[in-house]
């Protein structure tokens, strides 16, 4: 297995909209090394971490549109 391959596996996870506990016993599941393991799930936190930032601003610039 490729490392696209490898990271292919974890978006498709994360593109599903999983129970708490079939994800975790779906990432248990995935035969990767730890430090593999560690560095897709950081990358995945990042990337839901840059999206509600995104979402939080929005909203903020939507509520001050419609205040002015």
């Amino acid at each position: 297995m490729n490392l696209f391959e490898l990271a292919q596996n974890y978006k498709d996870i994360q593109n599903k909209d999983l129970d708490p506990e079939i994800l975790k016993d779906t990432l248990d599941s995935i035969e990767d090394p730890l430090k593999t393991k560690a560095d897709n799930v950081a990358n995945w936190i990042d990337s839901n971490q840059s999206k509600i930032d995104f979402l939080a601003k929005r909203i903020q610039e939507l509520r001050e549109s419609k205040t002015a």
